[in-house]
């Protein structure tokens, strides 16, 4: 994250603004600011697989700095037991 402090809920907001994506989730792995790693999870419309126009599109939202270390396309969202996102299990993905 290039040692900046980020808004998660704003880069989700531009990331779901993409007319293909249908869901996402931004999680931030690691506890340092310039190690920590942005990772966008996104669910994406039925037979979409085109990663860059998504990255695309979010890149001419968002500054390079609050631009997702890494994505990964998910068919859905696990929850947990409480019914909010289960992030141990999306980062087994």
């Amino acid at each position: 994250m290039r040692g900046h402090r980020i808004s998660t809920l704003e880069v989700r907001f531009a990331v779901e603004a993409c007319p293909e994506v249908i869901g996402c989730v931004i999680d931030v792995v690691g506890a340092e600011v310039d190690a920590a790693e942005m990772v966008a999870y996104i669910a994406v419309v039925d037979g979409f697989n085109d990663l860059g126009s998504i990255q695309s599109f979010v890149s001419s939202e968002l500054p390079e700095y609050m631009l997702p270390d890494r994505w990964v396309i998910v068919d859905d969202f696990p929850l947990n037991s409480n019914g909010k996102y289960d992030l141990r299990l999306l980062r087994s993905f």
